[in-house]
């Protein structure tokens, strides 16, 4: 799941929350069914908009089905490298890096995230992730995300070409 420190801080947290972590790699819904709490609220930030992985989720059936449908898509969840982890009571934040392989070409990915957890009887009730949702998309789709610095341009492009807007 993680490199030695962060399964060495891992190993030092309730067991509810090392429960989920499993669970989510795992992608099996039976497992996710027995972490979640039926009111669990999920947001992952980024462009909903672009790619249905991120947004927000509410309730196990919504949060599993993206789990077990939806990510599986894109990526192969692998594990996750955590670099700092704090918990407090029923509350965890957890920083690091996520690690999977794009579906389609098995290229390795590692994204940065934070991940905001609370639990309540010892099942996950709300999830909030931030990531770098620029790099993301790109090691998801492979290709470089054009910024647009002024109308009709786009930086980086060597010959000043200039789009549609």
């Amino acid at each position: 799941m993680t490199g030695p420190e962060g399964m060495e801080a891992l190993a030092r947290t309730p067991p509810w929350v090392r429960a989920f972590y499993d669970a989510y790699l795992s992608g099996d819904a039976l497992r996710l069914e027995a972490v979640l709490h039926d009111e669990v609220t999920w947001l992952i930030s980024g462009p909903a908009d672009w790619v249905d992985l991120f947004g927000a989720r509410r309730g196990k059936p919504e949060v599993i089905e993206l789990v077990t449908r939806i990510i599986p898509c894109y990526q192969r969840l692998t594990g996750f490298e955590f670099e700092h982890v704090l918990v407090d009571g029923d509350h965890a934040a957890m920083a690091g890096r996520l690690c999977a392989f794009q579906r389609e070409t098995m290229r390795a990915i590692r994204v940065a995230f934070a991940h905001f957890l609370q639990f309540q009887g010892g099942k996950l009730i709300a999830m909030r992730a931030v990531c770098d949702s620029f790099d993301a998309l790109e090691q998801i789709t492979g290709c470089r995300i054009a910024l647009v610095t002024e109308p009709g341009r786009v930086q980086g492009n060597a010959d000043d070409t200039v789009i549609p807007v």
